[in-house]
């Protein structure tokens, strides 16, 4: 891995709450991928940085050192932004993040990069909500397809990626068998269902239109599908690189009439330059690439389908970009 100042952050966060687990809710991420960011950071470097116990974790020498010039650098980093926002007369509030999507890469860079965040987990009206009341900054969310989102006054959008949902099955179970799947021979498999939202939405209008209604064998958030997934329970629609971000292997096939998530950035363009969201859009867009090139048969599709990962562009209310 190509060691940046945001690994160096996560490194010192779990360092100051003690365990992966508060650390983990501090970031907004889950628990087993921070635990992997760490161990990679440690196979970069070549040294265990951590000593784990069931009690906590703790830094070794080697970690002391590592979060010591951690420290470092992102004091001067926040002493430069400090200056420069004396400079041009911005405050230096906290910025308002929400999102249903994991956070936990763009939280990371935005660190990194000296900002202080309050980061919101809320579903997608819901975020959009807050976003639009003025008690959000940034919100990272999938887009509703029955009602394309229109950026109102003083709120700008770009697209993140555009992807396929596919077939996600533990290998081996018989729904994964053909290498296409049609959504009407799922009427009676055992469904694993995402907690109300667009992605909620999305699935059951798919199902919709194949003429029922998926009866869910277990509903939950990304966390407790990964698990349901990996134990073989059920089956999910999802993006093909769902498992792989949390290095888990499935079975992932594309169904017969695609379908295909947006998932989207929003701010408020009062509170937001847009060079900090070329930034998150970019630090998503580099993630969804680095996992698709573990995924052969997704990398095709991406190949096929260019604009699914498209250049940074932001799109705002036509009166709003005439003033």
């Amino acid at each position: 891995m190509d060691l940046e100042t945001r690994h160096l952050k996560l490194l010192q966060i779990v360092a100051e709450e003690g365990s992966f687990r508060r650390a983990a809710q501090r970031l907004g991420a889950s628990q087993p991928a921070l635990s992997r960011q760490i161990s990679r950071l440690e196979r970069s470097l070549g040294a265990s940085l951590l000593d784990r116990a069931a009690s906590g974790v703790r830094l070794t020498r080697a970690g002391q050192l590592v979060v010591e010039a951690s420290r470092k650098v992102h004091s001067e980093m926040g002493s430069l932004l400090t200056s420069l926002g004396a400079l041009i007369g911005r405050g230096a509030q906290p910025l308002r993040l929400v999102a249903s999507l994991n956070p936990s890469v763009t939280v990371a860079r935005l660190m990194a990069d000296g900002h202080q965040l309050e980061i919101l987990r809320h579903s997608d009206a819901d975020a959009l909500d807050l976003l639009d009341r003025g008690r959000a900054d940034l919100a990272l969310v999938i887009e509703d397809p029955t009602s394309r989102f229109q950026p109102k006054g003083g709120l700008g959008m770009a697209t993140i990626t555009r992807t396929p949902l596919w077939l996600c099955a533990r290998h081996g179970r018989p729904e994964s068998a053909a290498d296409s799947v049609a959504v009407a021979g799922l009427r009676n498999a055992p469904w694993i269902l995402p907690e109300a939202g667009s992605m909620r939405s999305i699935v059951e209008n798919i199902c919709l239109a194949a003429g029922y209604l998926p009866d869910p064998i277990l509903v939950g958030d990304d966390d407790v599908m990964l698990s349901g997934l990996a134990a073989g329970v059920g089956i999910a629609l999802r993006g093909p690189l769902f498992g792989l971000a949390a290095d888990l292997d499935f079975a992932t096939r594309p169904l017969q009439d695609e379908v295909v998530e947006h998932k989207i950035c929003v701010w408020r363009r009062d509170r937001v330059p847009e060079s900090l969201v070329e930034t998150v859009v970019d630090a998503l867009q580099q993630q969804h690439l680095t996992l698709a090139r573990r995924h052969p048969e997704y990398r095709d599709w991406l190949e096929r389908h260019p604009e699914a990962v498209p250049e940074y562009s932001a799109r705002v209310p036509a009166q709003a970009a005439a003033r």
